[in-house]
């Protein structure tokens, strides 16, 4: 069983290891600090060498009764699976609990694009230099599809 100084030593040592090992950002790095201590609070009263997948469950439910968004609930998951992946390889755990866990769905948003208004005046705009440069704002104004047009002299 580990005592909450050996949890914070060995989230310490996961925090170094995604730093160093995995090339993670400044920013990604925070982010699973911040998680992980959430998650080991919670986790406080029992051996985190013991859960399964229900008590992630039920900290995944917690987090969306506190109001947290399905996004960020889907990345606390993320943080917790790799974390776990972690205790495995280092040989703390032998089977990986979060890896039965299902990812909350996150809501889908639609990505934004520009009126054909402004993408015409785009393409006749005088920042425009060359044929491609107004290919490259036609592609990109019409959702990154490209339709092609050719015109074959030799068909009839």
């Amino acid at each position: 069983m580990f005592s909450m100084t050996d949890i914070r030593e060995i989230r310490n040592d996961f925090m170094q290891y995604i730093s160093s090992e995995r090339g993670y950002s400044k920013n990604t790095i925070t982010s699973y600090e911040h998680d992980l201590k959430r998650f080991t609070e919670y986790c406080t009263k029992g051996d985190i060498t013991n859960l399964d997948r229900r008590t992630i469950r039920h900290f995944l439910g917690h987090e969306f009764e506190k109001g947290f968004s399905s996004r960020t609930v889907a990345r606390r998951l993320a943080t917790i699976k790799s974390f776990f992946k972690y205790l495995v390889k280092i040989e703390e755990i032998k089977d990986n609990p979060a890896l039965q866990v299902k990812t909350p769905k996150t809501d889908k948003t639609l990505p934004n694009f520009l009126s054909n208004q402004l993408i015409d005046d785009l393409v006749i705009s005088p920042i425009i230099k060359s044929f491609f440069d107004s290919v490259k704002i036609m592609v990109n104004g019409n959702k990154g599809t490209l339709t092609y047009h050719f015109l074959d002299e030799k068909k009839p």
